[in-house]
């Protein structure tokens, strides 16, 4: 049974899959595109067995080991005759489960894939290092991570690759397959009828044509951009080094000179140093936590005391600036009562209080209430000692005269 379908998935497109691999799966498929459903197996390379099970992983000592391994597609978990199709879906769901599992410090990604699709490859790696920033996402890789599998490598918070673990392969390949020549020989003639003039470009019935051939090189040369701008981030890497390595593939020690693995380490080392570093790390961050929390009250409490203080001295210079302006107002003259008003009785600005004097009718006060109104208010008062050399005394007296000005007065 052909299926059309699994052959548009793999020709004309970019993928991030080693080309080896991308070979054995085309040899794999031969005269038959037939795939079926399968349940996920146990491919795990490391000794260590599971305490606990999970949909997708399995709790060891605390740590969610989760397999990534065969061709990634976007979506699906199918087997075909030369290999496993894995979902970025279900890989998500699997270590997005654990980093909600409240019996999970960890998560170790046992990596034996040659990578696969371009659609969800980046969108997976891409929550892979939000979520490494919420619980420690680290990877073995004791077989292959090559290409997209690669990417979700990159993504996490640490890499261990064995003496004989490859990884790299950060490049894309596009595939195109030609049948003229087979179908001329067989007799059959292919007619296609179409509209837009793009619609059947690449097709396998016919040589590419150079346009064709150039948008398709586009197109591999974007996804090719944004695939080593990624890595250059996730591994802190320029992207002129990772250009260079022109898309080969690293084993063990080299791997880890060309800045593509962290240690050289089993799966099993990988599991024993997560479970012993996070559960001294995992006491050491309560009592730490606990300790900055006693810490970090009192220095709030402090904070809050100097911040209250502060904004009475603020807000008292403030007010009295608006009751100055207010009374000293060119408005203000022969309006004094209406001023002090304004000024005593309100929080009325200067400019409003301005206007509305400018409206008032004038009276003439009484000779013994001519002058600066203000001043006189002040010299009754008495000026706040607020310098940055004033001791406690005086700063908690000019708080309460602040206070008395802004309350009329009144203790």
């Amino acid at each position: 049974m052909r299926n059309p379908q699994l052959f548009g998935r793999i020709f004309n497109t970019p993928l991030l899959i080693h080309p080896a691999k991308l070979d054995a799966i085309i040899v794999g498929i031969g005269e038959r595109f037939g795939i079926q459903d399968y349940q996920v197996k146990n491919d795990m390379a490391m000794i260590a067995t599971g305490e606990k099970k999970r949909p997708g992983y399995k709790i060891i000592g605390g740590i969610a080991v989760i397999d990534v391994f065969g061709v990634l597609s976007h979506r699906g978990k199918m087997e075909g005759d030369s290999t496993y199709i894995y979902g970025y879906n279900d890989i998500g769901k699997a270590i997005h489960a654990a980093v909600l599992d409240g019996d999970v410090s960890g998560i170790l990604l046992e990596m034996s894939t040659p990578g696969g699709e371009v659609p969800g490859a980046f969108e997976l790696a891409a929550n892979i290092k939000e979520w490494s920033a919420i619980k420690p996402i680290h990877t073995a890789i004791s077989n292959l991570s090559a290409s997209a599998g690669y990417l979700l490598a990159a993504a996490t918070n640490k890499i261990g690759i064995t003496e004989t673990g490859v990884a790299g392969s950060i490049g894309v390949v596009m595939r195109h397959a030609d049948i003229s020549k087979m179908a001329k020989k067989e007799g059959i003639t292919v007619s296609h009828i179409y509209a837009g003039s793009h619609k059947v470009d690449g097709n396998q019935f016919e040589p590419l044509s150079d346009s064709v051939r150039e948008r398709m090189q586009a197109e591999v040369n974007y996804v090719y951009d944004l695939f080593v701008s990624t890595i250059s981030e996730y591994r802190g890497l320029s992207s002129a080094v990772i250009r260079a390595q022109e898309a080969a593939v690293f084993t063990g020690q080299s791997a880890i000179n060309a800045g593509l693995a962290d240690v050289m380490a089993t799966a099993d080392n990988m599991l024993i140093d997560m479970q012993q570093t996070l559960s001294k790390s995992t006491t050491g961050i309560t009592m730490t936590a606990e300790k900055k929390g006693v810490e970090s009250g009192v220095a709030a409490q402090q904070a809050r005391d100097e911040g209250e203080k502060t904004g009475m001295i603020a807000g008292a210079l403030a007010e009295r600036t608006r009751i100055s302006a207010i009374l000293n107002h060119d408005e203000a003259k022969g309006r004094e009562t209406q001023a002090k008003a304004f000024a005593f009785e309100t929080d009325m600005d200067a400019e409003t209080a301005g206007k509305l004097l400018a409206s008032a009718p004038k009276v003439a006060e009484p000779a013994a209430n001519q002058g600066n109104a203000f001043e006189n208010h002040m010299n009754a008062l008495g000026n706040p000692d607020i310098g940055a050399d004033a001791d406690g005394d005086a700063q908690e007296n000019d708080e309460q005269a602040a206070m008395k000005l802004i309350l009329g007065g009144k203790s």
